[in-house]
């Protein structure tokens, strides 16, 4: 059951998403979502971040709290899988989600470093592509 079928009542963060992508019906969102790009579908972020950090939003703050939870998890899980246990792992924090959102980024570096304690985790200061162009520059 959708939340607004059992509140009775159109949740403030939808609302927040349909100023945010200006529109005035929910049922906009539907034919909307269907032919959206996926930088399109990921832009709405930054209207749940700013519903959790503005009025500890009921239904955004959830969502954040699980999505750090998934992202810590498989950061763990990731170095299970190229490390031995107590290795020491490097772990890039890259993407907006990250980068522009500390507090949410402090709960995802605190989660991986209760389940990786030996990681180091450091943001990535420039897009990643430039990796491309400095392997790039390298070969002969």
């Amino acid at each position: 059951m959708a939340i607004a079928d059992h509140l009775g009542v159109w949740p403030p963060l939808g609302a927040d998403i349909l100023a945010f992508l200006q529109m005035n019906d929910p049922e906009s969102l539907i034919e909307w979502s269907m032919s959206a790009s996926k930088s399109e579908l990921a832009s709405i972020a930054q209207v749940v971040f700013e519903a959790a950090a503005t009025r500890q939003d009921e239904i955004a703050v959830p969502i954040l709290r699980r999505m750090a939870y998934r992202l810590s998890k498989d950061a763990v899980q990731c170095a299970v899988r190229v490390a031995r246990t107590g290795e020491k792992v490097q772990f890039v924090l890259n993407g907006s989600v990250l980068l522009k959102n500390p507090e949410f980024a402090d709960g995802v570096i605190e989660r991986i470093r209760a389940g990786w304690p030996q990681s180091h985790l450091a943001p990535l200061h420039r897009p990643s592509v430039w990796g491309g162009i400095e392997m790039g520059a390298q070969t002969d």
